[in-house]
């Protein structure tokens, strides 16, 4: 289990209008988080981690949304409020030193597939658009 514990600074994105366009992002807010860069810079994160627990509390700041949740690393779907649905469901487990999520929406029909992973200290959160099943 890696301790992700610690304040984090997005500092670059790849392919983020393609991204978001196929999550289903509105064009306006597309538009809008382009034109911040995406939040480079401007996103921050900061996870605690209690040592034991399988359990991580998480604040999001952004230029377009704040946001305060637990993610809780058995695998279970949890109910997750995303930006682009708020019906969302998303579970989180760990694989190895990386933490995976699989977040559902559009009731189960879009899937996201998240790696979370550490190397020195550098974060990374690697995201695979599934699509719609």
């Amino acid at each position: 289990m890696t301790d992700f514990s610690g304040k984090w600074v997005l500092e670059t994105t790849e392919n983020m209008e393609a991204f978001v366009a196929a999550d289903g992002m509105a064009w306006a807010m597309r538009k809008a988080a382009s034109a911040m860069g995406w939040g480079t810079g401007k996103h921050f994160i900061t996870m605690t981690m209690t040592p034991g627990a399988n359990e991580i509390d998480v604040q999001e700041k952004t230029p377009m949304f704040d946001k305060t949740y637990k993610l809780i690393c058995d695998g279970e779907m949890r109910p997750y409020e995303s930006p682009q649905d708020k019906n969302a469901v998303m579970s989180s487990a760990w694989d190895g030193a990386s933490l995976v999520h699989v977040l559902h929406k559009d009731g189960g029909k879009k899937v996201t597939n998240m790696r979370r992973t550490l190397e020195g200290r550098a974060f990374y959160r690697l995201e695979n658009l599934s699509g719609y099943r």
